[in-house]
């Protein structure tokens, strides 16, 4: 499971499989055994060093997601280097370029059905050369469709990662769920989640940011269903508690489903293997993308 925390006091180690956590008025353990990825949610918790070091011994992200943005840490030190990550390496700028262009034509095929799903006619994708001025352009066409699907208080909003309301919250919390998930499958397979084809050094995991946004547009219909069941900000502008169970359940229930007899977090694992596959033998006829189609899932 991924551990969601907000505004704990304090994370510290019980022993070498559990961690003690402390909020404001009590205090719970967890095992270890039991997580894939921890999330903090708030800018206030004290972390002591042998905390990150004992996640990173077991290959647990630690994603903490606050006013400033969303930063991830990664257990890479302890994977050890592999063909695939000496073929990631070895990228040329024309191939990382054609696979980030890969993974996000994917999120807007994606966004396309999230639209087509709710009655709405998507845009049509406009080409450039240039991969960021490409996803620029098509991006801002998409959330231009997206917001119509929230109330006007979201719309005259927007998309502000930094912003104290509940969709930018809630949006933050479902990519925060998405990025520890996606990290844990790229270590799975060998990749290093530093290095990015399209994001660069300045993000904690840059691979993380691409090959998760072939899969954002769930994260994005996550935040449309629990929207609609009201969310709320405590007294600190964080997510209430309530809210962040509402967007964690919408969450996990999505990539639970099927689409196509594969479950979507089964997809993301099988993605970065088929990525890696193509890494090694350059096999143009492997797919290593995901494409999104909420009218499929079961």
């Amino acid at each position: 499971m991924i551990l969601v925390l907000t505004n704990p006091i304090k994370i510290d180690r019980k022993s070498r499989s559990e961690l003690i956590v402390s909020f404001k008025d009590y205090t719970r353990n967890y095992n270890l055994r039991d997580i894939t990825g921890v999330v903090i949610l708030g800018s206030s918790t004290l972390i002591p060093s042998g905390v990150v070091s004992l996640l990173s011994s077991m290959n647990i992200p630690l994603i903490i997601s606050n006013k400033l943005g969303v930063a991830i840490s990664s257990p890479t030190l302890v994977v050890m280097l592999s063909e695939v990550r000496e073929k990631q390496y070895k990228l040329t700028d024309e191939e990382k370029s054609e696979i980030a262009r890969n993974f996000i034509l994917a999120r807007f095929n994606g966004l396309s059905n999230l639209l087509k799903y709710y009655k709405q006619d998507p845009p049509q994708l406009v080409d450039n050369n240039d991969l960021l001025v490409w996803e620029a352009i098509n991006s801002r066409a998409f959330w231009d469709k997206i917001f119509s699907l929230f109330p006007k208080e979201v719309r005259d909003i927007g998309r502000k990662p930094r912003h104290s309301d509940p969709f930018n919250k809630s949006l933050s919390l479902a990519y925060a769920l998405l990025y520890a998930i996606c990290t844990r499958a790229l270590l799975s397979f060998g990749f290093d989640p530093t290095y990015g084809f399209m994001h660069k050094s300045r993000y904690s995991t840059a691979l993380s940011f691409d090959f998760s946004e072939m899969f954002k547009p769930i994260a994005i219909h996550a935040v449309i269903r629990a929207y609609k069941k009201g969310l709320s900000l405590d007294k600190e502008g964080e997510l209430s508690k309530d809210s962040v169970n509402k967007v964690s359940r919408e969450f996990f229930d999505l990539i639970s489903k099927k689409q196509n007899n594969e479950s979507i977090y089964k997809a993301v694992y099988n993605r970065a293997l088929k990525l890696s596959q193509y890494l090694r033998k350059k096999d143009k006829s492997i797919k290593y993308t995901f494409t999104y189609d909420p009218r499929k899932l079961s």
